[in-house]
């Protein structure tokens, strides 16, 4: 059995394409989290001046000993092609690494004639602090326009229940789910999976942040989901703007 009693930081954003991401690298110093999982990251190798975000993937990963980027797509711009993903960071070692699709598949190039809708991935990959492990898992869920979600976004949602039924040991489950609390997606979460949801559990009205698009609205989208085995210290949505959804921050021991 994994030693008892360490401890650990996560959380989890979804970064909004980098749009306010020195924001958001501030955030990421200051709390200084064991693991990070983030949806809508940018990756391009080669940075350019005037869309510095096109390279956020690459600006946090070495902020971080450990990475694990995802992509859905890319995307031609300025003569490169720029990735769109899940992006896992981490101060500890990561190994078993690998990427569900649940809707859709990696589309090399996507445009404006071609462009795919909803190509949806969940990322897995193990964790390791100091001898004690647990799966990370890191989703960004199928999106419709009503929060109470649809019967593809069940689907998805099925889809990552039936590979985590697979996983074994503990495990902390974070991502932009985009539907609400009460949706049959997240119930199909609660009545397959020995999963907690802290977002319901600790009675957050609204991960959306003030500059959200849509005004006034108060719905939970983004999730941390944790196993028996992880005992809760404490978890919060931080009121910081660093994107259009709020940054969930989870302190917790294995």
């Amino acid at each position: 059995m994994a030693p008892q009693g360490i401890l650990v930081k996560v959380i989890q954003v979804n970064a909004w394409l980098g749009h306010l991401m020195y924001p958001l690298f501030e955030l990421l110093e200051q709390e200084d989290p064991d693991v990070v999982c983030l949806q809508e990251i940018l990756s391009n190798e080669k940075r350019n001046p005037l869309f510095e975000s096109f390279s956020i993937q690459q600006r946090l990963s070495e902020k971080f000993a450990y990475h694990y980027f995802s992509p859905t797509y890319k995307f031609p711009a300025f003569g490169e092609q720029v990735g769109m993903g899940n992006l896992i960071l981490s101060k500890h070692p990561l190994s078993n690494q690998r990427t569900h699709f649940v809707s859709g598949k990696f589309e090399e190039s996507q445009t404006i004639s071609n462009y795919v809708l909803n190509i949806r991935n969940a990322q897995l990959c193990t964790v390791d602090i100091a001898g004690s492990t647990f799966t990370m898992v890191n989703h960004h869920g199928f999106h419709d326009l009503d929060p109470a979600g649809t019967a593809e976004s069940l689907a998805c949602m099925q889809k990552l229940i039936d590979e985590l039924k697979q996983v074994r040991g503990p495990i902390i489950m974070c991502g932009d789910f985009n539907v609400q609390p009460d949706s049959a997606a997240i119930q199909a979460i609660h009545s397959q999976l020995p999963l907690k949801n802290l977002t319901t559990e600790y009675g957050l009205e609204t991960t959306l942040s003030p500059i959200f698009r849509v005004k006034d609205i108060q719905v939970s989208a983004d999730y941390i989901f944790v196993s028996p085995e992880i005992h809760v210290s404490n978890f919060q949505a931080s009121d910081r703007i660093v994107s259009d959804h709020k940054a969930l921050i989870l302190e917790c021991t294995l």
